[in-house]
């Protein structure tokens, strides 16, 4: 198990130093809000959620709703969306 937690981490540390806006396509962004937005990704892939998650959350340069769902998380708000409505 250890060996999986540390094959999963390095991924993550991997994939943190290898990102600029233009090497996932982001033309149109600064490096300071890529900066900012790409801490919250990492931040969501440390939380457990793994490599996965960081590319999910950079997908489509961070304007798809997985990047939204991710702060959330993060700010304690989340709401799961697809779960039906707890009857009294």
């Amino acid at each position: 198990m250890s060996k999986l937690f540390f094959v999963a981490f390095l991924c993550l540390i991997i994939s943190v130093f290898a990102t600029t806006p233009d090497e996932i396509g982001c033309t149109d962004i600064s490096q300071a809000e890529f900066d900012e937005k790409n801490a919250n990704c990492i931040k969501c892939g440390e939380e457990g959620f793994g490599e996965e998650m960081v590319k999910r959350c950079r997908n489509k340069c961070f304007t798809d709703n997985f990047y939204q769902s991710c702060v959330d998380q993060l700010n304690g708000v989340y709401e799961e969306k697809d779960t039906p409505p707890v009857k009294e």
